[in-house]
């Protein structure tokens, strides 16, 4: 039996375009940090009869960036991202 194992090479953020690093803000001694891109996704809640909580589709999604990784001008909270999201499905809703 031949077996491999592969192992992925870990890329240092600096090389990821637009990648930041985002912590959990837990205090104490340990806190979770993770590095990589952040997406800001909004799901629509579909009821599902195996699920009392239903389940969620994507329906758009932004890419965040810190704003030490683009122009001032460009940058947008995750807050603002979200609320342009909410507008674009909003006008693809009938008017009445």
């Amino acid at each position: 039996m031949n077996t491999h194992l592969r192992l992925r090479k870990r890329v240092p953020t600096n090389r990821l375009a637009a990648a930041s690093s985002y912590g959990t803000g837990a205090s104490g001694k340990y806190s979770n940090i993770a590095c990589g891109h952040a997406w800001v996704v909004l799901t629509i809640c579909v009821p599902v009869p195996w699920n009392d909580r239903g389940l969620a589709v994507p329906v758009l999604q932004r890419l965040y960036q810190s704003p030490k990784r683009c122009a001032k001008v460009d940058y947008r909270k995750k807050t603002e991202l979200a609320r342009e999201m909410v507008e674009v499905l909003a006008s693809w809703l009938p008017k009445e």
